[in-house]
């Protein structure tokens, strides 16, 4: 498997994404979004989800 892009997300793109997880007024097309952002993120403030 070849890896075409690396995922560097600043801190306020991490805080946005974790306050759409941890909300449930989203749709289920935007939770997994946001997992697998955070999931794939390689930037200094990466930390993996689980669900």
């Amino acid at each position: 498997m070849v890896i075409r892009y690396k995922i560097k997300l600043n801190k306020s793109e991490v805080e946005e994404l974790q306050i759409i997880i941890n909300k449930g007024s989203h749709t289920s097309q935007t939770f997994r979004a946001a997992y697998i952002l955070l999931n794939c993120d390689e930037g200094e403030y990466s930390d993996k989800v689980t669900n």
